[in-house]
């Protein structure tokens, strides 16, 4: 399913197009694993706020991992608190297929002109829900040029959900604002695609 720029969410079809370019991922990663913090507190979610000058993460599960470029990967089914913003950086979600999570959009704002600034690999599900009394900004700002511009500023390979009742804003300059190769289901929260 994809929602192309200039469309409107209650126009989304499944299509089947002609992919531009193959997807180029980020392969920057630490090499050590993270682990649960000692004090991790199972009843409440990790959360992690962005920052160009390094991303914070409290009440780390484990599945949270800052590469050394500051892309920011999670690896495990959880529920996430996310806010604050990066540059030039991507949220990577990349579980096991039985996996599914919850991004909760608290304040946020990712901008890339390199790589989706939100990139679903691999997992059975993700939900990202826009909190109440937030906006959020995905802006995707590759370009024509750029041999990684395929997909989306959303861009998922599993089953995609997206809600909440806050604001989430995306915009794509070149390619879709929202791509996914599985099921797309939104509800509740004021999405705008440009």
């Amino acid at each position: 399913a994809v929602v192309a720029p200039g469309s409107v969410t209650e126009e989304i079809k499944k299509t089947a197009g002609t992919t531009l370019a193959p997807t180029v991922q980020p392969t920057v990663q630490p090499t050590v694993q993270p682990t649960a913090e000692s004090n991790y507190d199972n009843n409440s979610n990790t959360q992690i706020l962005l920052k160009d000058s390094g991303t914070v993460v409290k009440n780390n599960n484990g599945g949270v991992r800052v590469a050394d470029n500051g892309y920011v990967y999670i690896t495990k089914a959880a529920e996430y608190d996310i806010s604050g913003s990066i540059t030039n950086k991507s949220l990577i979600v990349e579980m096991s297929d039985s996996d599914k999570a919850t991004l909760n959009l608290k304040g946020v704002s990712i901008t890339s002109s390199i790589a989706a600034p939100i990139s679903i690999l691999s997992g059975d599900k993700v939900e990202i829900s826009a909190t109440s009394g937030t906006t959020n900004n995905i802006t995707d700002n590759r370009t024509v040029s750029n041999n990684d511009a395929s997909g989306g500023a959303i861009d998922s390979s599993i089953d995609l959900e997206i809600k909440g009742k806050g604001v989430l804003n995306v915009t794509a300059e070149y390619n879709n604002g929202i791509d996914t190769k599985d099921d797309l289901e939104i509800k509740n929260l004021t999405l705008k695609v440009k």
